[in-house]
């Protein structure tokens, strides 16, 4: 079921129908439920021939490029549709190798970038495609359908506070709330030796952009309640999230976010 993006949905499912061939690039908040929109409608519309780049890598280089130029030039007994999530994580020479495709793309086929970041793509290929743009979910829309889970309405309170209009954030906490309690436990602890001994025994557990999002979104939610430090904490913790695909220390990184904010 997809919360949320009607008008979105629309265009999807329009270009999947009518298109032959096209490069566009779908741009939204994160957490918003856009890989998963897209995919959802990919499926529903019974496309055969389809491929989802979802990687787990920090940053997806020039093999991944090479592969999605073949499948891109290659022709197919059906429209091939390929969907890239989190394109921004292609490096320079990966997009560069890609921009004379997306310019014009010759077979039949369709190719989808989903990125929170199109700041991270190449103008060049920005340029080349055609956007579609998510919005945040209504706040209404969201506490309808965790009614309907079961969700308690104090939890749903307290998660759209934290991530208004982010479904796809909101149902990653309910999946992990006992990480997620940890976390903010740990953020909130005075106990140095505490956090220290959280850190390093569930180090391998724990995703440092994941609890990078957590602690931005208590300040903000404490910036709301009027705590004016929250700001320059917000301003630190978000220039560690965008260096956080290059960071090689997790650990000591997560140390020192705790020990240095909330020491």
């Amino acid at each position: 079921m997809i919360i949320g993006h009607k008008n979105e949905q629309e265009i999807i499912r329009k270009i999947l129908r009518e298109y032959q061939r096209g490069a566009f690039i779908i741009i939204g908040p994160e957490g918003v439920g856009k890989f998963y929109t897209i995919k959802k409608i990919v499926e529903d519309e019974g496309i055969k021939d389809k491929i989802f780049v979802d990687s787990e890598e920090n940053i997806l280089k020039l093999h991944t490029a090479n592969l999605l130029q073949k499948l891109l030039s290659l022709s197919a007994d059906e429209k091939r549709v390929i969907v890239i999530n989190d394109a921004h994580k292609l490096n320079k020479e990966a997009q560069n190798s890609l921009l004379k495709i997306v310019e014009e793309i010759k077979t039949s086929a369709i190719l989808f970038f989903v990125t929170h970041r199109p700041y991270k793509i190449l103008s060049t290929i920005r340029s080349r495609m055609q956007k579609i743009i998510f919005k945040l979910v209504p706040n209404s829309e969201i506490e309808e359908f965790l009614i309907k889970k079961g969700i308690k309405r104090e939890t749903i309170k307290i998660l759209l506070q934290l991530f208004p209009g982010q479904i796809g954030k909101i149902l990653k906490t309910i999946e992990n709330k006992e990480m997620f309690n940890l976390l903010v436990k740990m953020y909130k602890s005075k106990d140095d030796f505490e956090k220290i001994y959280n850190v390093l025994t569930l180090e391998d557990k724990i995703d440092l952009k994941e609890a990078l999002v957590y602690f931005i979104h208590i300040e903000r939610l404490n910036l709301m309640l009027g705590n004016r430090e929250s700001i320059y904490k917000i301003k630190f913790l978000e220039g560690l999230y965008q260096d956080s695909d290059y960071s090689l220390n997790k650990t000591l990184q997560l140390s020192n976010i705790l020990l240095n904010l909330n020491g």
